[in-house]
């Protein structure tokens, strides 16, 4: 097989990938399945020919969580009167709240239940009851009624006003407007607070009316609840969708990473069994031709991390190398590559006039873990070389995998699930970064070694990996 055939069979596989996420990537949700449009449909089913002229939909959720729902569509058409009469429009309320699209209970199963159907002239109003709007979480009422746990499908406003009201004496302790990008978003979309009353302003358009795609909670309680506690109610809700990700992508792509970098430390082995290793000026020599190409190859962001921490541990390990003979002076080492990494990366902001934002930085430093913890698993490399023994192994193992983790876990979105071709890149990442990691492998590998073999002191249980 040619490799131009392999490359289009490639090219055939990414592009699949990415149009079959983009035919499954899920659509807005209207915000009341018995309003409007919803309520319209439920009785053109039934055979009556109407148009809701006004709808209101006003949610009272109560301290256990459950809530409340008030919605009044008052009816324009020919079938109006005929609607309005009490039999029919029970019928037709009903079947929207059990067969309409929207909320509560877009992504999940949920039972409800209708109270009351009552008819004021044209005015239809059905009150019914969700068991489980919203859960207690320290001290807090978290009401996930907008939160779409992670598919962000978005929210249609197909309703004139939309209220939601929360238990007697609390307030909303958060700010839900401030989860709504206002650049894109309609000015409808952006709600209204006033005390424990959240309130948009929407539109009976379906097709065309505002829509806004953030997630977002709504979270009650006591005014004088302090700021970590809703913050940690928000987190603890949200953990799941975390969790889901870590499950879906960091797990799979850790198993990636480890083959890879075993038959890399296996190549290492190989490399130092022959007389031949690796010169801390070497690895710097390979951070400053990363750092040249910057400029050059595209993407060539992706390099600068390599470069640095290239040049912290080659430099270092020319200038003091005993840093790269023993475990904390390789941990150290690891750190300061890392910190050095954040602090290039807020030097380039800064150099480009762009603000320099500290979350970022250290976001940065962080995915590089898995690249920094070579140094360590050098070091077990070299205490298993000495020795022979399970426990460096282990070491090596458990320093390259908490890496990855780690790493991961700081990647994949907290309170979103991402579309499957993040699998592919952090597919990519895995190889890329064990195969990148090989010059620092080799390096605390070779160091280790020399020492080892001259004290003696590797031949003790976990060897040169546990020294410090």
């Amino acid at each position: 097989m040619s490799r131009r055939l392999v490359a289009v069979g490639l090219l055939v596989v990414l592009a699949a990938v990415t149009a079959a996420g983009a035919v499954a990537s899920p659509q807005p949700d209207p915000v009341c399945r018995a309003c409007g449009a919803s309520f319209a449909d439920a009785a053109d089913d039934r055979g009556y020919d109407v148009t809701v002229a006004n709808s209101t939909a006003t949610v009272r959720v109560h301290a256990n969580g459950s809530a409340t729902w008030t919605v009044t569509n008052r009816l324009d058409g020919a079938d109006a009167d005929a609607l309005a009469e009490p039999n029919a429009a029970e019928s037709v309320a009903r079947a929207a709240v059990r067969e309409g699209r929207g909320l509560p209970h877009v992504y999940e199963e949920g039972a409800l239940t209708v109270e009351s159907v009552a008819v004021e002239g044209r005015s239809v109003t059905v009150r019914f009851t969700d068991p489980d709007a919203g859960t207690r979480q320290l001290g807090t009422l978290v009401v996930d009624y907008f939160h779409s746990d992670g598919v962000q499908g978005g929210w249609i406003l197909d309703v004139d006003e939309f209220t939601l009201v929360g238990p007697p004496g609390t307030t909303v302790l958060n700010d839900p407007a401030a989860a709504i990008d206002s650049e894109y978003a309609p000015p409808e979309a952006t709600p209204t607070v006033d005390g424990g009353r959240v309130t948009w302003h929407g539109s009976l358009d379906q097709e065309h009316g505002p829509v806004f795609y953030e997630d977002l909670y709504v979270v009650y309680g006591d005014s004088e609840t302090a700021g970590w506690r809703v913050a940690g109610a928000t987190a603890l809700t949200t953990a799941p969708i975390w969790l889901g990700n870590l499950g879906s992508f960091v797990v799979p792509t850790a198993f990636v990473f480890a083959g890879v970098l075993f038959v890399v430390v296996a190549g290492i082995d190989g490399l130092l069994s022959s007389g031949r290793g690796v010169h801390p000026k070497q690895v710097a020599a390979l951070g400053g031709l990363a750092a040249v190409a910057v400029p050059v190859v595209s993407p060539g962001e992706w390099l600068v991390g390599i470069a640095v921490v290239y040049l912290v541990a080659g430099g270092a390990g020319t200038l003091a190398p005993r840093l790269l003979r023993t475990a904390r002076g390789a941990t150290a080492l690891g750190a300061a590559s890392l910190v050095a990494v954040g602090g290039a990366y807020a030097a380039l902001e800064a150099l480009l006039g762009d603000p320099v934002v500290f979350e970022p930085a250290v976001e940065l430093a962080v995915y590089h873990l898995p690249l920094a913890g070579g140094l360590l698993v050098g070091r077990a490399l070299a205490a298993y070389r000495a020795g022979g023994r399970l426990r460096p192994v282990l070491f090596g193992a458990a320093a390259a995998l908490t890496g990855w983790f780690v790493a991961g876990a700081a990647y994949v979105p907290f309170a979103s699930t991402p579309f499957g071709l993040v699998l592919f890149v952090m597919g990519f990442a895995a190889v890329a970064g064990a195969i990148a990691a090989g010059p620092l492998v080799a390096l605390t590998a070779q160091s280790s070694g020399r020492r080892a073999a001259g004290s003696g002191a590797a031949g003790a249980p976990g060897g040169a990996a546990a020294e410090s």
